[in-house]
C-alpha cells in the first residue's frame, strides 16, 4: 500500500515538470494602499533608479511640488497580505503659463514589505493631471527578498485622491 502511494506521488511530481520548482509562479498582484505620516526629504542619489532618471532627464526644477521625498503607506496585497510601502519619489513639474493646469511626471523607487517580512522591489513612473488630481502609475517589479528574490512583473496603480489608491497586475516568482 505504501509503495503505491509513493509511486503515485512520484508520478504526479514527475508530470508536474521542472517548472514547478523553478520559481515560475505567476499570480495576480492586486491591492490597495493609503499613505501615512509626513513626507521625508531625501537625496535622490541614494536611490539608483532615481539617479538613473536624473542622469537621463536632468534634476527636477526647484518648485515646492518637486522636492525629492520618501513617502510611507500601508495597505494589503493578494501576494502578501498586510503590507507597508516606502516610496522614494522625484517629480517633474510642467505648468501652463497661467498655472491654471499642470502635469506632474513622477518616478518612484519603492519597497513593499509584506506581512512575513519579504520585500518586493518596484520601479514606477507616473503622471498626474491637475486640476482633476488623477494619478496613473505604470510599475515594474524588479526583484525582492525571500520568496520574491527573482520576482518580476508589472502593475498599474490609480489614485483617485492623493495618497489613496489601488493597483492591479501580475507578479512572477
Amino acid at each position: 500500500m505504501n509503495t503505491k502511494i509513493f509511486v503515485t506521488l512520484f508520478a504526479v511530481l514527475l508530470t508536474a515538470g521542472p517548472a514547478s520548482f523553478a520559481g515560475d509562479n505567476e499570480v495576480p498582484f492586486n491591492g490597495w494602499f493609503e499613505e501615512v505620516g509626513e513626507p521625508i526629504p531625501i537625496e535622490p542619489s541614494d536611490y539608483p533608479y532615481l539617479q538613473e532618471v536624473i542622469d537621463q532627464y536632468g534634476p527636477p526644477s526647484s518648485h515646492p511640488l518637486t522636492s525629492p521625498r520618501l513617502l510611507k503607506a500601508e495597505g494589503n496585497s493578494t501576494v502578501g497580505g498586510k503590507s507597508t510601502i516606502e516610496e522614494a519619489v522625484i517629480i517633474y513639474f510642467f505648468p501652463l503659463p497661467d498655472y491654471s493646469r499642470f502635469v506632474l511626471l513622477y518616478y518612484i523607487d519603492a519597497t513593499i514589505t509584506v506581512a512575513n517580512g519579504d520585500e518586493i522591489w518596484v520601479r514606477t513612473s507616473g503622471i498626474m493631471y491637475y486640476p482633476n488630481a488623477l494619478y496613473v502609475d505604470q510599475g515594474t517589479i524588479v526583484g525582492g527578498t525571500g520568496r520574491f528574490e527573482n520576482a518580476e512583473g508589472e502593475y498599474r496603480a490609480t489614485q483617485f485622491t492623493p495618497g489613496i489608491g489601488v493597483y492591479e497586475g501580475y507578479i512572477k516568482y
